[in-house]
């Protein structure tokens, strides 16, 4: 097998080519040692430091998004204030299971920063040790919580909330309530037990590496005592035996280095279904709750062809005028920047697994590390800003509900209280059970 004879090469190599007057088996266990020696720069320690202060700044927002709602009272809490919600469509008696996507990001993303803080902890505790030999990375395990978070938001968006009557949606993302249900919460449950497995097994071949390269460096060390300024040779059975060994070494590796790269195949795969939805998403937002509309206004009597019989109208007529576009409202600006700053986040993630944790032999060139540190760094701050944006949207939600009762009762008791405006949108619930949609009129 060509890889075989590269790794016999390879320790060939390091025992023929060490200098004269050296114990080559000794050259070869610093050269194994070496190799396997975890990064340690300052540089590092620096970029892990402003990483994990990033996250500990997610940790706080995700707590300020989860404890908010407890402090906006009744009304704008309310927005908030639940987990799941059922929602019924006429043609169907089953009911769409509706998660709260705050709340989702808000547990996932706490979750996810903790054990970034351990990964972290792990990292700086193995940095001065001979070889990281920990059989699960807190690494591998943050970003389970993230991608199914991010994936049921996503999905929840495009097919609820762009379809919602309520906001001048259509039924074009129309999909029956067991394939929502389906998608929406067993394909999460999907990634996470795959996840679990490959981890698992991943943690299984560390462990053999781990024996494996152990076995192998005291086969060398045992050589190079017997050294003894070359005057005992190895036989041609030790040396068969250091070949085996090495080669074992060397295969266990490669399995483990393999098992990594599907795990970051996973995590590509989970990113690349929510980017898209996302982006399709923000666009279904965007041209359904910001669609033309026509603009109402009212006309003067005098402005009628015919005069109006008496006590005909109380008011001047409603008159359909020119087309006009619809304004976002304040959260849904907001949520259209939160999933804006998420797909960002996720394409830096995609890009950073792509490059760097699929093929982890670019984490040992150095010439790729301002590269890895660009990628991950947009991955963390476009995290960060979509958190503190979702933070913003649900203290704005909570506000918003006391200035409008404010300013009722400002206008009522200085006597410019009116009567209320004419509405044009025709609102739509979805919580009528099992009667589908209720128009409120």
């Amino acid at each position: 097998m060509a890889n075989q004879t590269m790794n016999s090469s390879y320790l060939s190599g390091i025992i023929h080519n060490a200098p004269a007057g050296t114990n080559p088996y000794s050259s070869a266990v610093l050269a194994l040692q070496k190799l396997e020696k975890p990064i340690s720069y300052n540089i590092f320690r620096y970029v892990l430091a402003l990483y994990g202060s990033i996250y500990a700044v997610v940790c706080l927002c995700c707590v300020g998004i989860l404890i908010t709602p407890f402090f906006q009272g009744k009304v704008g809490g309310a927005k908030h204030n639940w987990i799941v919600k059922r929602r019924y469509m006429v043609e169907h008696s089953t009911p769409y299971l509706i998660v709260n996507n705050g709340l989702m990001i808000g547990i996932s993303y706490l979750i996810a920063g903790v054990l970034f803080q351990c990964y972290i902890t792990q990292q700086f505790n193995t940095m001065d040790t001979d070889r990281q030999s920990f059989l699960v990375s807190w690494l591998d395990m943050f970003k389970l919580p993230g991608a199914c978070a991010t994936y049921i938001q996503a999905f929840t968006m495009l097919f609820i909330s762009a379809s919602n009557p309520s906001t001048g949606g259509t039924r074009k993302y129309f999909m029956s309530p067991a394939v929502f249900n389906f998608l929406l919460i067993g394909l999460p449950v999907l990634y996470s037990i795959v996840a679990i497995g490959l981890i698992a097994h991943k943690a299984i071949l560390i462990q053999k590496s781990t024996i494996s390269y152990e076995i192998l460096i005291t086969m060398l060390t045992d050589v190079a005592h017997l050294w003894d300024g070359g005057k005992k040779i190895p036989t041609d059975s030790q040396q068969g035996l250091l070949q085996a060994a090495f080669e074992i070494f060397m295969e266990d590796s490669s399995l483990k280095s393999r098992s990594a790269i599907r795990i970051g195949m996973l995590w590509a795969f989970a990113d690349v279904p929510s980017i898209l939805i996302y982006i399709g998403g923000v666009y279904a937002l965007v041209t359904t709750a910001h669609h033309p509309f026509k603009r109402f206004r009212r006309e003067s009597a005098e402005a009628l062809t015919k005069a109006p019989r008496p006590g005909m109208f109380e008011k001047s007529p409603v008159k359909l005028d020119t087309e006009e576009s619809r304004p976002l409202a304040r959260s849904l600006k907001f949520l259209w920047l939160h999933y804006l700053a998420m797909s960002v986040a996720l394409v830096w993630d995609l890009a950073a697994g792509m490059l760097f944790y699929v093929n982890r032999d670019n984490l040992k060139d150095t010439r790729l590390a301002p590269i890895f540190f660009i990628i991950n760094l947009g991955t963390s701050g476009s995290t960060l800003l979509a958190i503190i944006i979702l933070l913003a949207r649900i203290v704005g939600d909570g506000k918003e509900p006391k200035n409008a009762a404010d300013d009722e009762n400002s206008e009522y008791r200085s006597g410019a209280y009116s009567e209320p405006k004419l509405v044009f949108d025709t609102e739509w619930s979805m919580e009528t059970p099992k009667g589908g949609f209720e128009r409120k009129d």
